[in-house]
Order: C-alpha cells, then sequence, then structure tokens
C-alpha cells in the first residue's frame, strides 16, 4: 500500500512500484526542489528592468481578464514599478 524512500516520505501510489519509477524522488531531492520554489515566490522578474520583491499587497487589482475551470485571471499593476500583468489565481 505504502512504500517508505525514506523516513520522512510516503508516497501513496494507487499501484505502482515506487522503486522502479523513474520519476520517484528522494526526501533531500524534494526538499531542495521545495526550497529553490520557495527561493523564487514572491519575485517578480521584469526582464532589463530587473527583479523585485513583491507580495498580495504590492499589486493593485485592475479587473477580470477571464476564468475558467483552473481559476481565474486578473490584470494586475505593480505599486511600485507601475507594470501591468496578468495573474492567475487558483
Amino acid at each position: 500500500m505504502c512504500k517508505e524512500i525514506q523516513e520522512e516520505v510516503c508516497i501513496l501510489p494507487l499501484e505502482c512500484n515506487v522503486t522502479n519509477s523513474p520519476f520517484s524522488l528522494c526526501s533531500a531531492e524534494i526538499e531542495a526542489k521545495y526550497q529553490e520554489i520557495m527561493e523564487l515566490t514572491g519575485v517578480l522578474d521584469f526582464g532589463s528592468k530587473g527583479k523585485v520583491t513583491c507580495n498580495q499587497n504590492d499589486l493593485e487589482d485592475m479587473g477580470e481578464l477571464g476564468h475558467g475551470t483552473c481559476g481565474q485571471v486578473f490584470t494586475m499593476r505593480h505599486r511600485d514599478t507601475g507594470q501591468i500583468m496578468a495573474v492567475k489565481v487558483r
């Protein structure tokens, strides 16, 4: 039912052999990927204009662009730079 890769990680596959899966990751790899993602969270890259850290309060909602089964997309303006962007919200 549950095959433990290491003490901290437990994958609950429907019916698969985790040890033969080319997609299985050890907990150290999972933690490294998580840390990489978290380091980039809240960073906006404006290309030649540079990168800025940002949180939800730094963005001004300018209205909905559209929506679908995976969420809504809004037009937002970054208050400090004036940069306008599309932001997907689930």
